[in-house]
């Protein structure tokens, strides 16, 4: 109804929506999502990666309800530990169904670089939903995805003839429980 990054009084409700509210030192806080109860598609099928050159996850969904939506506004990937992720359009989110996301380790792609200090923390625990939000309505996807903890290690074996039957392996790097 206005342009961007102004404020009105809307002349119908949306289907769903956040209430912002203006803290005593100024900072905003939102509410959770209001309106529509999300639609839960339990055909959707997930495919997930470690290895990518768009950043060190990668998700990919096929569900056929995903295929009529014309706009996706957001997608928040949650965790059963509690924690909610939103992705950004363009470096975490394309073509509506493929999302990546780095924590660290892939941290350019297509020469830009990638925003990943947010994603840290979803190493090593278990994806128990994403929530698509879209022109179509508000969909979530169950899943059990546990998202493997990735660190930076280094294998050094030294020169030894063929016939010395030995050689020192030096591993560093390795967390203490691996």
């Amino acid at each position: 109804e206005s342009a961007s990054y102004s404020y009105y009084t809307l002349s119908d409700t949306p289907s769903y929506y956040k209430e912002a509210t203006v803290n005593a030192d100024g900072s905003l806080s939102f509410s959770e999502v209001k309106g529509t109860e999300p639609t839960t598609l339990t055909n959707a099928k997930t495919e997930f990666s470690t290895s990518l050159k768009y950043g060190d996850y990668q998700l990919d969904i096929t569900s056929e309800d995903l295929k009529n939506v014309n706009t996706v506004y957001g997608v928040v990937v949650s965790t059963k530990e509690g924690s909610s992720y939103g992705l950004r359009h363009v470096e975490n989110i394309w073509k509506k169904t493929k999302l990546a996301w780095s924590t660290g380790f892939v941290t350019e792609a297509h020469g830009s670089k990638l925003s990943y200090a947010d994603y840290v923390s979803m190493m090593g625990q278990t994806i128990n939903k994403v929530t698509y939000y879209t022109d179509a309505g508000v969909y979530e996807i169950p899943m059990n995805q546990y998202v493997p903890v990735k660190f930076t290690n280094t294998i050094a074996v030294e020169n030894a003839s063929a016939d010395a039957g030995k050689t020192t392996v030096t591993i560093t790097g390795l967390p203490k429980d691996y």
